[in-house]
C-alpha cells in the first residue's frame, strides 16, 4: 500500500520496503521498549506478587466444576484459573460469583466461587485426575479424583 504513495506499482518486485526503525526481537532494548510502553499505558511495571490460594473443589461429577479459590495476597481480587482434566487444560474462569455460604465462612466477601461446564463429560470407566490450577503460575490449589466408578475423592494441593 505505501508503494503506491510514492508513484510505484503494487506489483512491482524491485522496491524493497524501508524500514522505519531497526527491528528489535530480544535483549535489554526490548525490555527498554516494554516498560516504556507500560509505563505510557499507565500500568504497573512492578512484579505482581501472589500469595497463598486458599481453595477448594465442591463439584466435579465429570459434566462440571465447581468450588471456590481466594489469593491472600490480594483477599478481594478475582483468582484466574485452568481446570485441567488428566494433565490437560480444558477451561479457564474466574474466581469470582457471589456464595452466600463462602460469605458465611468469613471468606472475603463471598465472591470467590468459580463454576464452569465442561466442554466434554469425563469418559466413564475411565479414572480421572481434575485439577484446577491459579493460571498464572501452574500453582494447583485444588483436585480430585475420580475412580473408574465416578466416585470422587479430593486431593491435597501440592
Amino acid at each position: 500500500m505505501r508503494r503506491q504513495f510514492y508513484g510505484i506499482a503494487g506489483d512491482d518486485a524491485t522496491v524493497a520496503a524501508v524500514p522505519y526503525a531497526e527491528r528489535v526481537e530480544h535483549g535489554p532494548e526490548l525490555d527498554a521498549l516494554r516498560e516504556r510502553l507500560i509505563l505510557r499505558a499507565d500500568l504497573s511495571i512492578e512484579p505482581t506478587r501472589f500469595g497463598a490460594v486458599r481453595a477448594w473443589m465442591d463439584r466435579c461429577d465429570g459434566i462440571r466444576v465447581a468450588g471456590w479459590a481466594q489469593d491472600a495476597e490480594h483477599p478481594d481480587a478475582p483468582v484466574c484459573l485452568d481446570v485441567v482434566v488428566d494433565g490437560v487444560v480444558v477451561a479457564m474462569t474466574l474466581a469470582e460469583e457471589y456464595r452466600a455460604d463462602i460469605a458465611a465462612a468469613g471468606i472475603g466477601d463471598g465472591r470467590h466461587g468459580f463454576d464452569v461446564d465442561l466442554d466434554e463429560t469425563l469418559s466413564a470407566g475411565i479414572p480421572h485426575t481434575v485439577e484446577v490450577r491459579r493460571s498464572a503460575d501452574g500453582l494447583r490449589v485444588c483436585a480430585m479424583e475420580a475412580d473408574a466408578a465416578g466416585s470422587c475423592t479430593a486431593l491435597l494441593a501440592a
